[in-house]
């Protein structure tokens, strides 16, 4: 089961976790997703090299209840998995040290981007 934090009408967390973990977090305040339907065609919609995925998009509605979105879209390189909380995920994390990376699949890593003098 997916649960979200949501602040200011945004979603700032998500998890999966077990049916038997929600008690506790439903007490820490978070909020259980409510899972759309796969839409009718979206298989026939994609493209070639499209994925059609759940997750990756959510949608906070007026009564404060989330919504998860199927979506269709092009795997950005083959390292990269599919995480219905993040969407598409490299296999290591990029750095936060407030410098511009890019992704470099044949070294499996991020590359600091020189920004044009």
């Amino acid at each position: 089961m997916y649960i979200v934090k949501t602040q200011d009408g945004s979603v700032t967390d998500c998890k999966d976790i077990t049916p038997a973990k929600w008690p506790q977090h439903e007490a820490e305040g978070w909020i259980q997703v409510r899972e759309s339907p796969k839409p009718m065609g979206i298989e026939e919609s994609k493209q070639p090299g499209d994925v059609v995925n759940f997750g990756g998009a959510f949608s906070v509605l007026p009564d404060g209840g989330v919504v998860m979105h199927w979506n269709v879209s092009t795997k950005p390189y083959a390292s990269w998995s599919w995480s219905p909380c993040d969407g598409w995920v490299a296999p290591v994390p990029m750095p936060d040290d407030g410098q511009q990376y890019g992704w470099d699949e044949e070294s499996q890593s991020w590359v600091v981007i020189n920004e044009p003098a």
